[in-house]
């Protein structure tokens, strides 16, 4: 964890899909992109994606499953998950999503 920790693409892209929670555009259940998908969309490296979303699984806000799309979990507001920090969020207000 230490590696992604000083990997800033991916903490920008941890922010911003915790944000994009928070903030309702993603709602239990719904599915994230592939980690090709969400890679090209981003112009990052599928590494990074995928580092970023096993991050995400780690702390409970996706659901990984082998040769399937990552998804919320029904009760992810049942589960306490905080909002991005300060920190990341004005990390993330200096680039946008797109940017990842």
């Amino acid at each position: 964890m230490v590696q992604l920790e000083q990997d800033g693409t991916a903490r920008r892209i941890i922010a911003a899909i915790k944000a994009q929670i928070h903030s309702g555009a993603y709602r239990p259940g719904d599915r994230l992109p592939s980690t090709r998908a969400f890679a090209a969309e981003r112009g990052a490296s599928r590494t990074t994606v995928t580092a970023a979303y096993n991050q995400l699984d780690a702390q409970g806000y996706l659901i990984i499953r082998q040769a399937r799309v990552p998804s919320l979990p029904q009760d992810w507001r049942k589960r306490r998950l905080r909002p991005p920090s300060r920190s990341l969020r004005r990390a993330t207000s200096r680039h946008s999503p797109a940017d990842c």
